[in-house]
């Protein structure tokens, strides 16, 4: 494999960014940098940072070795945090030199000044970022994959660091798989939810919770999914193929093995994660020789990625400020993995403009990563359906429990009883049996459907008191009936048509799939450029209304349905289809490095069909395009990076310079064209290739 080295050189470029800063608790969970070198940075080349394009794979024995030396390394800095009465969590040895400690601000303080700690650094909380992937990335609607691929990710492990896992589900049984050698690895006590499928099992909720009793949440420490994303985002990834109400259907590399380690909390009680947990992760993952690891989460980035002590305030001039971005960063670099984020929800959460710039979550600023945004979904627009006398009607089911199968009872009309709106009590059994009409309005949907339920119904159907527009029935959670709604046109309709059918009507939630357009950027996607003027996200994928897994098991999840799929929006959704498509593309091409296998899936991204306000869609928005996943398996060529920048050049000497390798994927020698070809031609600033002119 052969490469070729460029020099890209800029000639201008303009300003930057800023955002603002959050405060921490007085009680609260720090990670505690030491001065002394990880695992990574012991393996790096005695004569300074590696060149991109060198990522040797690393011998277990020496990683071993060097794990224990940083190991003893932690032993008296514990023990010195432990006699200051901070409560130890964890540690990190591979990705960081790093305690994981909680404490009040001023253990904190006395911690920064213990020998061998570079810097305490207050661990910020994340969030989740919450239909079939279809066309868009040439993969059918009904079973995400690639149509006709031969490829199904098998000897490839993808980390998923989430909420945990429905373990039971059947996207997740393989009884085709055998077991591979070393495996099972995990939390001892969690070892027996490991499958064959399932080869990596760790829980990191109890880091979130206090011991205190004044203080401590109790939650479920095991790594079972109590709020449903972590099933979501593994279904999508590689989940096995299953029948669900819409047909066959897959995950991206459905023969992939998959780690488990859960970060999130349950939903009302610790349902949240910090960068302790997923630090604790990411080291994790490494030790257990997972391949690719998945990052539906974060938060947005207040520093730039590699901004050191005098940015923010923390220790040393050297401490890192963001030590989540660096060890995302760090896991690529000196462990060689594909690490892929998802961009954020942050979009249209400016106060300047929308959609907002800089929105780019971190660790989705750390360049070496793979930074997902999202976009539209052609196969996205699911609706089930009420019926009456031979006709049927366009009907969105609640957030309740779905009906078991086409529900079909005789109706009644609650203004029939007194009160259209439903919003009152009914009296004892006057709804048995039946499925009531109620009409929109006054009071919660959870009221018209308890009031309903506490009469007898089996069912209710709420109508749009005025438009057509399907709403989502939420807050349904704990209600016992299935709830449809349907338009305000239709429910008139279907009104006159009830003396026909004798006043009986179905509802019917088997979803029916309705084409759209895809090519549109989903409005909430975190935007680029990230703080430090660089090009982020890489690449997009769809993110809006996908159809995926999600726990059957507890009602009370962010995400439930019995029949254990649903649809779910989010570039949580998108990152995992990019990671999916990263296992395909290393089992097509194991020879690939992590930095090749990211520019097979970033280079090769539709750059030209997805449009925002009806123009092609800007870099800040999609990177390099929608996801093409049999364009980026067909790879012949290579770079690392995958792409560059120049940040802000204001300030510093001209010309700037940056390093691209392009790698000859194929076996035989091929000659490249390499030009530079602007988009948007500015007579003050020239991008040329070893000092080529530009192409206009």
């Amino acid at each position: 494999m052969a490469g070729v080295v460029l020099v890209a050189t800029v000639v201008f470029a303009l300003g930057a960014f800023a955002q603002g800063t959050s405060n921490s608790d007085s009680r609260a969970a720090y990670t505690v940098l030491l001065e002394s070198p990880s695992v990574g940075e012991r393996l790096r080349e005695p004569s300074g940072p590696k060149q991109a394009s060198v990522l040797p794979r690393r011998d277990a024995t020496t990683v071993g070795f060097l794990r224990r030396e940083v190991a003893l390394t932690q032993v008296p800095v514990i023990d010195s945090i432990e006699a200051e009465g901070a409560q130890v969590l964890g540690s990190a040895s591979h990705v960081l030199n790093a305690v994981f400690v909680r404490a009040t601000s001023e253990q904190a303080e006395a911690i920064r000044n213990l020998p061998g700690v570079s810097a305490v650094v207050p661990s910020r909380r994340h969030e989740a970022m919450v239909m079939g992937v279809s066309d868009i990335v040439h993969v059918s609607a009904a079973r995400m994959r690639p149509v006709g691929s031969e490829l199904f990710g098998d000897g490839i492990k993808i980390a998923i660091i989430d909420s945990g896992l429905d373990f039971e589900h059947e996207a997740f049984q393989d009884d085709l798989l055998t077991a591979l050698p070393e495996y099972p690895k995990g939390d001892a006590e969690h070892l027996a939810y490991a499958t064959n499928k399932v080869i990596s099992v760790r829980s990191y909720v109890e880091m979130l919770n206090s011991k205190s009793l004044e203080s401590s949440t109790p939650d479920d420490y095991t790594p079972r999914d109590i709020g449903g994303h972590g099933t979501a985002v593994a279904m999508i990834a590689a989940g096995t193929s299953v029948e669900t109400d819409l047909g066959e259907f897959s995950g991206i590399a459905p023969k992939a093995r998959i780690g488990v380690y859960k970060v999130f909390g349950t939903p009302g009680v610790n349902f949240y994660t910090a960068d302790h947990a997923v630090i604790a992760a990411i080291d994790d993952a490494i030790l257990d020789g997972m391949d690719i690891l998945n990052l539906s989460l974060g938060h947005l980035a207040f520093w730039r990625w590699d901004s050191s002590g005098r940015d923010c305030g923390q220790g040393t001039l050297t401490a890192a400020c963001d030590p989540l971005a660096v060890a995302a960063q760090n896991a690529v670099e000196d462990f060689g993995k594909v690490v892929v984020v998802a961009a954020g929800n942050f979009g249209l959460r400016g106060s300047h403009q929308l959609p907002a710039l800089n929105t780019v979550n971190s660790p989705g600023n750390a360049p070496a990563v793979i930074t997902v945004g999202g976009i539209g979904n052609a196969f996205g627009d699911f609706r089930e359906a009420v019926q009456v006398a031979g006709q049927s009607f366009a009907a969105l089911s609640g957030s309740g429990p779905d009906a078991d199968g086409p529900l079909t009872a005789p109706v009644m009309s609650a203004s029939d009883l007194g009160d259209a709106l439903g919003c009152e009590p009914y009296a004892a059994d006057a709804l048995q049996g039946a499925i009531v009409i109620v009409d929109r309005g006054d009071c919660f949907f959870q009221q018209k459907v308890e009031h309903a339920d506490a009469a007898g119904a089996v069912g209710v159907l709420v109508i749009n008191h005025e438009g057509d527009e399907l709403v989502a029935m939420a807050l349904l959670g704990d209600t016992d009936i299935p709830a449809f709604f349907i338009g305000a046109s239709d429910g008139a309709t279907l009104r006159t048509l009830l003396p026909e059918a004798e006043s009986v009507l179905t509802l019917d939630p088997t979803p029916v799939a309705e084409a759209q357009s895809w090519n549109y950027v989903w409005s909430s996607t975190g935007r680029g450029p990230t703080l430090a003027l660089y090009p982020k996200p890489d690449v997009a994928a769809p993110s809006h209304l996908l159809y995926t897994a999600i726990p059957k098991y507890n009602d009370q999840g962010n995400l439930f349905a019995p029949s254990g799929f649903t649809q779910q929006s989010g570039t949580s959704f998108a990152a995992p289809v990019v990671s999916g498509a990263a296992a395909l593309v290393w089992e097509a091409h194991p020879a690939l490095n992590s930095r090749q296998v990211a520019s097979a899936l970033i280079n090769s991204a539709d750059a030209e069909s997805v449009l925002e306000d009806d123009l092609p869609a800007r870099l800040a928005s999609v990177g390099a395009g929608a996801l093409d996943i049999q364009a980026a398996v067909r790879t012949v060529a290579t770079a690392v990076p995958s792409s560059i920048g120049f940040g802000s050049v204001g300030d510093v000497t001209l010309p700037v310079r940056r390093r691209l390798v392009v790698y000859n994927n194929l076996i035989h020698t091929e000659t490249f064209q390499l030009f530079v070809e602007s988009r948007d031609v500015d007579s003050r600033a020239r991008v040329l290739i070893n000092g080529s002119r530009s192409k206009s």
